[in-house]
């Protein structure tokens, strides 16, 4: 049954899926790029169809079918939904209810800080890691398959995180060694990166 310490673990197990899209979505990408002239569309545009209108259309399914709560959750039995309802409605409330003294809390503007840059370099990787990867020499079909390997690495990591986070109920060295692990790699393949393409000309060369 879920208690605070199970959090993490569950945390991880539902973001699995933003990697999980890119595992799915690279080779699926790779096979649509090759639909280039189809229609008189290139490959870009019927990618951002075949990708791009599912995912639209699934975002209200899920806003639909996602529950607010345990009493909304039926694949939960009864006895279920009122262990969980009880467990949440006795968790620590000692947190102070000030919206904006909260925004000022030094703690929450580093973190907002820290996310920022976390953000940034994420969707850095995320929108041109494809196209680092055609600019070494590999073709659209084996890029996909490169990006989707990296991800599914990346999503077994959020599993075995979350899991010995929850197991050892901390928090704070799960969240930042990984960050920096994350930093190193970022600066090392900037340094090993030196003198080679960059983004924008890398785009140039995919297109």
């Amino acid at each position: 049954m879920c208690v605070a310490a199970d959090l993490a673990q569950f945390t991880a197990n539902f973001m699995i899926g933003v990697p999980a899209s890119f595992v799915v979505g690279g080779p699926l990408a790779s096979l649509v790029l090759g639909m280039d002239g189809v229609a008189g569309l290139h490959g870009w545009q019927w990618l951002f169809l075949a990708e791009g209108l599912p995912a639209f259309a699934l975002s209200f399914i899920v806003l639909k079918m996602l529950p607010d709560g345990p009493r909304d959750a039926s694949w939960l039995t009864v006895a279920e939904m009122n262990e969980i309802t009880i467990r949440l409605s006795t968790k620590d409330e000692s947190g102070r209810g000030d919206l904006w003294g909260t925004l000022r809390d030094p703690r929450v503007l580093s973190l907002g800080v820290a996310n920022l840059f976390l953000q940034s370099s994420a969707y850095g990787v995320e929108l041109w890691l494809p196209q680092f990867v055609q600019a070494m020499g590999f073709s659209n079909f084996a890029t996909g398959f490169i990006v989707a390997l990296l991800f599914f690495c990346g999503a077994c990591a959020m599993i075995i995180g979350g899991r010995l986070s929850s197991l050892r109920d901390e928090r704070i060295w799960h969240v930042a060694l990984p960050l920096l692990f994350a930093a190193s790699g970022v600066a090392v393949a900037s340094v090993a990166a030196a003198g080679r393409p960059t983004a924008i000309e890398c785009y140039k060369m995919g297109s």
